[in-house]
């Protein structure tokens, strides 16, 4: 209803985003709540919803069927608020790749001391362990 404009482009009005392009107003549901110039809103205007749980700073949406989301499932890394671990949050980072690709990348630290050598690889650590948790067993392979 907005012309293709993405909402991204828009402001946060309170729980409601608010158009770029006309000023639509929609809420969480994604129905249009207000229109500038229009008494009435039009059933028809409306955006498709997903629903979402923050979790580490993060937002996560679940795009498959609504009924199915539980919120409960949504991954949460226990060192996340100990204050014995640092968090470093930044901007996003568009990687032009398989998400399947990526999260092989980020799950196999071996590689890190050969190919960021200029970057995250600290000298002499190339036989680093991989350690596996296994139901609150720790497993060095």
């Amino acid at each position: 209803p907005h012309r293709l404009a993405p909402l991204t482009i828009g402001r946060l009005q309170g729980n409601a985003i608010q158009c770029g392009y006309h000023g639509l107003t929609f809420d969480c549901s994604g129905r249009c709540v207000h229109a500038p110039g229009m008494p009435r809103v039009p059933e028809s205007f409306r955006v498709r919803s997903y629903p979402t749980a923050e979790s580490m700073g993060m937002v996560w949406v679940w795009m498959g069927d609504a009924d199915k989301a539980d919120r409960s499932q949504v991954f949460r890394l226990p060192q996340y608020d100990d204050p014995a671990y640092s968090v470093v949050e930044g901007d996003a980072l568009l990687v032009q790749a398989n998400y399947l690709s990526l999260a092989d990348n980020l799950c196999d630290p071996t590689h890190v001391v050969y190919v960021h050598q200029t970057t995250l690889a600290s000298a002499g650590r190339e036989e680093t362990r991989v350690q596996h948790e296994r139901q609150g067993n720790t497993v060095v392979t």
